[in-house]
């Protein structure tokens, strides 16, 4: 189906250097500010303090975070850190560097730790491999992490590895799934209503927004939001049509950023796209698109420089 939509052609914009780095020193200056003015500058590594500083961080209440934040961590920040990476500009490498650390210590979120270690290994695998044994080579990963997990356990009885690489990754998102499909399945499905872009006029029937209500109806805990991905979303809002629905979008989106794309762009482009592909499993498709950044990628993506680096061949 991605094959029978025919890519756009998007002339490259001129003075694409200037606008994509002015853009993203803004966008992080922004971010920095920010976190100087209500939370303060200092670094946290401690994974067991993640949630006493993730409260600390919603009660400050920061204006326009919720979105700045994230656009940052999880587009911006990470395309420019794998622009920079490739033309090997060291010091607006550790810039970057310095910003995702920043955003992990001062709101708790752990993927924002996360997040330059999957760019760049994602990055250095498809610039020494190439896209065809990238493929091959992440699968093995797969397998390798399922296996760490087994053997710390079983070697030392620890399944703090196995919970966050293993279970949190894979096990939880299917779980999810099943119960997105369960509830909704049984009470009828809620045709985007839950969205504040159209709550205006369409009427949600719940009390509790549907990452709560599943929280509270499966693990009985309304504080917990089991948000999943596209699938229970997809489900949710219009059952197997919807399925279909958001694999158009998707197909859509993804044809738009080919558009933008040449042999440049890719390098740049792949290590980003991974921390996407992980979040269209963890988050509905209108959040990843609007609150986490993707759009925002996409749009960057058209200022995208020129790499004029040296490739590997594919063959």
């Amino acid at each position: 189906m991605y094959y029978v939509f025919p890519i756009f052609k998007v002339r490259r914009v001129r003075f694409s250097k200037f606008l994509f780095l002015t853009c993203t020193i803004l966008f992080n200056m922004a971010v920095l500010f920010l976190i100087f003015k209500y939370l303060g500058i200092s670094f946290n590594f401690d994974l067991s303090l993640v949630y006493e500083i993730r409260s600390r961080y919603v009660e400050s209440n920061i204006p326009f975070a919720g979105y700045l934040f994230n656009w940052v961590g999880y587009a911006i920040n990470p395309l420019f850190l794998s622009y920079v990476f490739n033309k090997r500009q060291w010091l607006t490498f550790i810039f970057s560097i310095f910003i995702q650390l920043l955003l992990f210590s001062q709101t708790g979120l752990k993927s924002f730790l996360f997040v330059p270690i999957l760019v760049l290994g994602v990055n250095w695998l498809y610039q020494k491999y190439g896209s065809k044994k990238l493929y091959l080579l992440t699968t093995l990963l797969i397998g390798l992490t399922v296996a760490l997990g087994i053997l710390s356990y079983f070697l030392m009885g620890d399944i703090w590895v196995s919970s966050l690489l293993t279970r949190r990754t894979f096990y939880v998102p299917a779980l999810l799934s099943f119960y997105y499909y369960d509830f909704f399945t049984s009470r009828g499905f809620t045709y985007l209503a839950q969205h504040r872009l159209f709550g205006g006029f369409l009427k949600y029937p719940y009390s509790l927004n549907p990452p709560h209500l599943i929280g509270s109806v499966y693990f009985g805990t309304p504080e917990m939001g089991a948000n999943n991905g596209i699938l229970g979303d997809s489900y949710m809002n219009f059952g197997f049509l919807g399925a279909i629905l958001w694999s158009f979008v998707l197909i859509l989106f993804f044809k738009i950023l080919d558009s933008f794309c040449d042999m440049d762009k890719n390098e740049v482009l792949i290590g980003p796209l991974a921390v996407f592909a992980n979040a269209f499993t963890n988050s509905a498709l209108l959040t990843v698109m609007t609150t986490h950044g993707f759009l925002i990628l996409l749009l960057f993506s058209i200022i995208i420089p020129k790499n004029r680096i040296k490739y590997r061949s594919e063959g």
